[in-house]
């Protein structure tokens, strides 16, 4: 059955598999990520917090995926897809907390720097049009700028480390979304 035709309980077993995808590929690195070359400070640690927990909570507050239309089931599939992708790419350089573990230059960060946020920004998005109300529009937004806070704080660290991290950056110009931003 086609993902557009799909009935409501088959959209809710293919957000269960989606979420399941991203627990296993973010669990299997854990286990097999590099040590830290250099850990985060504390500020640039509690600085990233809010991007993690308003994740949660805009999934927390989206309606159930059975009443997701068919629009926000596709965006939170197509999120999924570029957040394993993206974190298949980063492998043993995977980090849930800003740290330095190793440069990732391939896979999908040849087209932007940090395409695992660009995932989780349609996973989220997906979750607030589930809804599509003032609440779930205003999540989205603060999520939107607390993830790019937390990107600008990732790229000073990862720039004080990494000399070849501006040549990446002058290579790769975009950090989420091709010729926006």
């Amino acid at each position: 059955m086609g993902l557009l035709s799909a009935t409501s309980e088959d959209r809710w077993t293919v957000v269960r598999i989606c979420i399941a995808a991203l627990h296993a590929m973010a669990g299997t690195l854990f286990l097999v990520r590099r040590c830290v070359t250099r850990g985060g400070s504390a500020t640039q640690i509690f600085s990233a917090m809010p991007a993690v927990v308003l994740s949660g909570l805009a999934f927390s507050y989206a309606q159930s995926p059975s009443q997701w239309s068919r629009v926000s089931n596709g965006l939170f599939v197509a999120g999924t897809a570029i957040a394993v992708v993206a974190f298949f790419s980063l492998s043993r350089n995977f980090s849930v907390l800003p740290a330095v573990r190793g440069l990732t230059t391939g896979g999908l960060y040849r087209i932007v720097r940090h395409p695992a946020y660009t995932g989780e920004l349609l996973l989220v998005f997906a979750c607030a049009l589930s809804r599509f109300d003032l609440t779930s529009c205003g999540l989205f937004a603060v999520c939107v700028t607390s993830i790019a806070y937390r990107i600008n704080v990732e790229e000073r660290l990862l720039g004080s480390i990494h000399g070849s991290y501006a040549v990446y950056k002058q290579r790769v110009r975009y950090r989420l979304v091709p010729w926006v931003w």
